[in-house]
């Protein structure tokens, strides 16, 4: 009989059920309050596609969810959802008030 953790470690999860986490800058952002992430060394099966949802996280450990607006090549525009935003070192909340 296999234990849990055997049983777990071959079991494929289908793209759509995934989340697909990107690294971005809160402070650098457009003037319609976009941020920008880049595409280039993301893993798995494809990049995150316009209209899809995606988990934003920066580097001081703040994230939220974020709707992708548009991809050019590497980079992907993303709609930052800023009422979420959570955790990190300096509170949470959008970043014109951290």
């Amino acid at each position: 009989m296999s234990t849990p953790l055997e049983q777990t470690q071959h079991v494929k999860l289908p793209h759509d059920e995934r989340e697909i986490v990107l690294r971005v800058n809160f402070e650098d952002r457009d003037h319609d309050g976009c941020v920008y992430a880049s595409l280039r060394f993301l893993r798995g099966p494809r990049a995150p596609q316009t209209g899809e949802w995606v988990y934003l996280l920066d580097d001081r450990g703040r994230g939220c969810l974020g709707r992708v607006e548009s991809v050019r090549g590497w980079a992907a525009r993303i709609v930052p959802q800023w009422h979420e935003l959570t955790g990190g070192v300096g509170g949470s909340g959008p970043p014109e008030t951290l």
